[in-house]
């Protein structure tokens, strides 16, 4: 793929999911009766989940950070941008 552009499906999802715009990544039946509360917990999840990825492994949330955030997305007292 010399001289070609291409956008990996993590890089995709991870731009898609970092711009609020999940529904781009899920399919679309899944979304059918969803809260918007329920939404953005699930984007907190995925958001967490690709911070959870990143490489060097020194950039990624420690398990503390992980189960706070994962508290916090269950109490409803997170916030985004909060995940770090």
């Amino acid at each position: 793929m010399e001289g070609t552009d291409y956008v990996t499906l993590v890089q995709f999802s991870k731009r898609k999911i970092l711009n609020k715009e999940l529904n781009a990544v899920v399919d679309q039946s899944f979304w059918l009766g969803v809260d918007t509360n329920t939404v953005e917990m699930i984007t907190a999840v995925a958001e967490l989940a690709f911070q959870c990825g990143q490489c060097p492994k020194e950039l990624r949330p420690s398990m503390k950070q992980v189960l706070d955030t994962l508290e916090g997305i269950r109490k409803g007292t997170w916030g985004f941008n909060q995940i770090t």
